[in-house]
């Protein structure tokens, strides 16, 4: 039906740029749709660590977002994951995503002294960002943060951003030109017969 062929249509991903990390934590050239589901982004990312000597860890990855013809853009899901371990201090990830302009915080994931282990963070974006979008345009923030001595560590291991479609529905005009074609072709038919 109708969701099967959505998910085979497949969004673009294009102006991918990375934003104001020094150096660099996002990789643009890393960043590529997934192998096996073209409408999840998987992001590059290029040593995302914060720690007790370097402290933080901030960059921003934006780019848009294209449906295919006949479809709308409807929703967007993203996840990231990560790692981290506080001795004596604290290790802090948290950042935004911004749709359409509409900015949406993620959850702010704290590791308190003694700590260690995984995180994820997977913001829930209202669906009241998309309104029969075509494209949109997405920019993402992480700060990562780290505070005690060198042992005290955060990073980031995995992001990713999954793309919802929904084929634009047909008008029942449409439907009812396509019946009043027929019906004429017919009775044309039968005054030449």
């Amino acid at each position: 039906g109708i969701a099967g062929a959505a998910q085979a249509a497949t969004v673009t991903f294009s102006n991918i740029l990375d934003g104001n990390g020094i150096p660099a934590l996002f990789d643009p050239s890393t960043t590529m749709p997934d192998s096996i589901d073209g409408n999840t982004l998987i992001i590059g990312l290029t040593d995302f660590t914060a720690n007790g000597i370097t402290i933080s860890a901030v960059d921003t990855l934006s780019l848009l977002i294209s449906a295919p013809a006949g479809y709308f853009i409807t929703s967007l899901s993203y996840t990231e994951e990560g790692i981290g371990n506080a001795v004596t201090g604290i290790a802090v990830a948290t950042g935004s995503i911004v749709v359409n302009n509409i900015p949406v915080n993620f959850p702010t994931q704290f590791l308190t002294p003694g700590t260690s282990g995984g995180w994820s963070i997977s913001p829930t974006l209202p669906d009241s960002i998309f309104n029969n979008d075509t494209f949109v345009m997405v920019s993402i923030t992480n700060s990562l943060f780290a505070y005690g001595d060198i042992d005290d560590e955060i990073t980031k291991t995995f992001a990713s951003l999954t793309v919802g479609l929904t084929a634009v529905p047909v008008p029942s005009s449409i439907f009812l030109l396509g019946g009043g074609l027929f019906a004429i072709l017919g009775t044309m038919r039968r005054k030449r017969g």
